[in-house]
């Protein structure tokens, strides 16, 4: 089933921050970070592809709730073919916090300036494509940054875990901000010594809890964030490797969401509320003077879904791509998921035995021709 990374095959307009080309530009520049490296342009035989999901999250079991969104940016194989194993490179994303959302914080932290926090569980789904990462899937039990359990399905799996150390990924990962134990400065602020392995870090990221005049925006995996679309480090990923598994002339989609599991924001319809494709378990805090305590094996809990509400947070112009697959017939548009056209093989054409024949003749004959010519050479010298 094609899930794009929005919930519906259709941009959700509903009500969220205006915003404008700047950002588009933005969003391209930072796709081609490799961790704090900058690279001249996508890796050969990929296209730099920018994808937005906006998520509906519950803070601390539904003490809050707030409408965000994250834009994801990867090199993308241009083509597959049948069979094929490919990866997904330079693989990373952006959080986006409208005012709204910042404002959304104090009711947990009253004159919030910055949070920080780890990514638990960030769910792909796939399409016509097949993953083994093992462990892969989500944590079986409450302990922050335990991965116990198998895969979900060889088309589910949970992107932290597919990034950890038992994973054949092609890395190996030794990053702390993508394996861990995470170096946030909230963890030993709150006698978390060291901190969770695991899990992805990010932040601190700097929000205005009282008065917000725009969006702020952080990397995660990363570290810091600002005003700017650009603002903060990213760590960026290599995700693979992934195995075709459709037919020419397919499309291999990989999705962001869950459909198996849920997340509901108890508010009314019209306030935001709903139920929700689950997307992304987290743990976070936030400083007001002091970073929040977090709650041994949990933290301040925010679990998030595919945002379908009226308050859904829509991308800037210009918005999402019109088609599916590719090709977009709208510049720098969003992709409604990863889309990767499957094609023949090139083979290489064989020479038709009828003509090999008189070649090898030719061959023989040229052969000949030479060796009696040395001789009669080598007969007429003294």
């Amino acid at each position: 089933m094609r899930r794009p990374f929005m919930g519906r095959h259709r941009p959700l307009l509903g009500v969220g921050l205006a915003l404008n080309t700047a950002l588009v530009t933005g969003l391209m520049s930072v796709s081609i970070l490799v961790g704090a490296t900058p690279a001249a342009a996508a890796a050969p035989g990929t296209t730099t592809r920018t994808g937005w999901v906006p998520l509906a999250c519950n803070l601390l079991g539904g003490a809050a709730q707030s409408h965000i969104a994250v834009a994801l940016t990867s090199d993308v194989p241009d083509s597959v073919t049948p069979l094929q194993d490919f990866s997904l490179l330079n693989s990373g994303s952006v959080q986006i916090l409208t005012p709204a959302a910042q404002i959304a914080a104090a009711g947990l932290s009253p004159g919030a300036t910055a949070f920080a926090g780890v990514v638990k569980d960030f769910e792909q789904n796939l399409t016509l494509a097949t993953a083994s990462f093992a462990p892969g899937g989500p944590p079986t039990t409450a302990t922050l940054g335990s991965l116990d359990g198998p895969q979900v399905s060889p088309t589910q799996f949970n992107q932290v875990a597919a990034l950890q150390s038992l994973n054949a990924d092609g890395s190996p990962w030794t990053d702390l901000l993508v394996n861990g134990p995470s170096p946030l400065a909230a963890w030993p602020a709150v006698g978390v010594i060291p901190g969770p392995s695991n899990v992805f870090s990010f932040g601190p990221i700097p929000v205005n809890s009282v008065t917000p005049t725009g969006n702020t925006y952080g990397p995660a995996p990363g570290t810091g964030g600002g005003p700017n679309i650009t603002s903060g480090t990213p760590t960026n990923i290599n995700l693979g490797p992934l195995h075709t598994t459709g037919a020419v002339n397919q499309f291999v989609h990989i999705g962001v969401g869950d459909i198996s599991r849920t997340v509901t924001l108890a508010a009314p319809a019209a306030s935001g509320g709903g139920t929700f494709e689950f997307a992304a378990d987290t743990a976070i805090s936030f400083f007001n003077g002091a970073w929040s305590t977090f709650v041994p094996g949990a933290g301040i809990s925010a679990t998030c879904g595919i945002d379908t509400s009226v308050l859904s947070v829509p991308p800037p112009a210009p918005g999402y791509c019109p088609e599916l697959d590719p090709p977009y017939s709208v510049p720098n548009c969003f992709v409604q998921v990863f889309s990767i056209p499957i094609v023949a093989a090139t083979v290489v054409p064989e020479a038709p035995f009828a003509v090999i024949l008189p070649l090898a003749g030719l061959l023989v004959v040229g052969t000949m021709l030479v060796y009696r010519r040395r001789r009669n050479i080598d007969r007429e010298l003294p």
